[in-house]
């Protein structure tokens, strides 16, 4: 969820409403060239991703890593199969060794 620009810059709005008593909102508004209802919009719509992110978001995050488990298995899978065609000799040693280490850190 850290490298998802999206929650994160809602996140960073949010904590920024959240923790500033005295907002000056008139230079960003001018700034933006916006009113301030189209930024208070922002904020709520900020607001809005930050709490789906926090509610959906962290099972996604696990299903993600699950299926990169399972790609990272059926990758070592199949340098185990190229490595079954090959001869023997130092590099099919080495990679061998770095496929059961992998496995080991599963």
């Amino acid at each position: 969820m850290w490298n998802n620009d999206l929650i994160q810059f809602a996140r960073l709005l949010c904590e920024i409403v959240a923790t500033q008593d005295n907002f000056d909102t008139e230079p960003i508004v001018e700034s933006m060239d916006i009113d301030p209802a189209e930024l208070n919009e922002l904020f709520d719509r900020a607001h809005e991703v930050w709490e789906n992110a926090k509610l959906d978001g962290f099972d996604a995050v696990e299903a993600e890593r699950d299926e990169l488990r399972e790609s990272v298995k059926d990758l070592l899978a199949a340098l185990e199969m190229i490595l079954e065609g090959c001869r023997p000799g130092w590099i099919n040693r080495v990679a061998r060794e770095a496929i059961a280490k992998a496995k080991g850190g599963e």
